[in-house]
């Protein structure tokens, strides 16, 4: 049996392309792997913070040294490193504006990189890694042909 993790991006909704094409390709895999565990996140409609002092300190501590305010600046990236680590395969539909990913995205990033637990120093070591991903991006763009010159 296979984990799924699922993760929405678009703060958009019914009307958003990588919802759409995520929605549909985790239906055609329940179809397909009727047993499997599909767990979701939504971080356009639930944002996850970006790091923050605090959060750096606690992220470069040891937990026994923790202080309270250290625990709960690290709690929720300890909940998504968990919920990462324990899916076998990642679906993240993530749409393209203003020629980047959402900033939600790369907050969720650096929420789930952390040394000795997701990201190791040691060349040899790919523990946690090498996982099967599938990054569904969507983007529009309209150009303006008269804008640039036929010659």
């Amino acid at each position: 049996m296979v984990h799924l993790l699922h993760i929405d991006v678009s703060p958009r909704g019914e009307r958003s392309h990588s919802r759409r094409m995520t929605r549909e390709f985790v239906e055609q895999w329940k179809r397909i792997h009727p047993n499997d565990t599909i767990t979701y996140r939504d971080i356009g409609r639930n944002p996850i913070p970006h790091v923050d002092e605090s959060w750096i300190a606690a992220a470069f501590s040891p937990p026994e040294q923790y202080t309270s305010e250290l625990r709960e600046a690290i709690r929720l990236s300890d909940e998504l490193v968990d919920e990462f680590l324990a899916a076998d395969v990642y679906v993240i539909g993530v749409p393209m504006y203003n020629f980047s990913v959402p900033s939600v995205f790369k907050a969720y990033i650096d929420q789930i990189v952390r040394v000795g637990r997701t990201v190791a120093f040691e060349p040899n070591d790919t523990a946690n890694v090498f996982k099967p991903l599938v990054l569904v991006c969507s983007s529009w763009s309209a150009i303006n042909s008269s804008a640039f010159p036929s010659k």
